[in-house]
C-alpha cells in the first residue's frame, strides 16, 4: 500500500516516483528475509479496521514513513511478538490507509465487507457525479 504515497526510497538509495495520493515519503530500511508477524491495534476507524480491533498481519520490510503532515495520522498500533514496544504505523483516512503492514481481509471481523463497502461508496459517488 506504499504505492500511495508521493515517493519510495529502496535499501539502495533508488528513489521512485509513486501515486502522491499521500504528501509524503518513506524509506525501506530492509527487507526482512521471512516475514514478520505483528499485533494490529487500530487506533481509529479506517479502510480496513474500527476503532479498537486487533487483527494479527505481518509485514516483509521495515520503513520509516515521514511528512504525511495533518489529518493524514497514523490509523495503527503496531507490537511485534519479539518486543512489548509499540509503534505508530501507516497514514490514512478513514477511506485511505498506506502501510506496509498486511492484513488478510479474511482474517475475520468486517475487514472485508468494510473494504468492499467504502469500494462501492466510492464507486457510487463517481458514478453520481458523470451522471451529473
Amino acid at each position: 500500500m506504499l504505492v500511495l504515497l508521493q515517493r519510495v526510497q529502496d535499501t539502495l538509495g533508488r528513489t521512485s516516483e509513486l501515486s502522491g495520493v499521500i504528501p509524503s515519503q518513506a524509506e525501506i530500511l530492509w527487507d526482512l528475509e521471512s516475514p514478520a508477524y505483528v499485533e494490529v491495534y487500530s487506533e481509529r476507524d479506517n479502510l480496513l479496521l474500527t476503532k479498537g480491533e486487533r487483527r494479527t498481519g505481518w509485514v516483509l520490510t521495515e520503513t520509516d514513513l515521514s511528512g504525511a503532515g495533518e489529518g493524514w495520522d497514523s490509523p495503527l498500533r503496531l507490537r511485534s511478538s519479539e518486543s512489548a514496544l509499540e509503534t505508530s504505523e501507516g497514514a490514512g483516512t478513514d477511506s485511505l490507509l498506506s502501510s506496509p503492514v498486511m492484513l488478510h481481509l479474511a482474517a475475520g471481523g468486517e475487514m472485508a465487507p468494510r473494504f468492499v463497502g467504502r469500494c462501492a461508496e466510492h464507486a457510487g459517488g463517481a458514478d453520481r457525479a458523470t451522471r451529473g
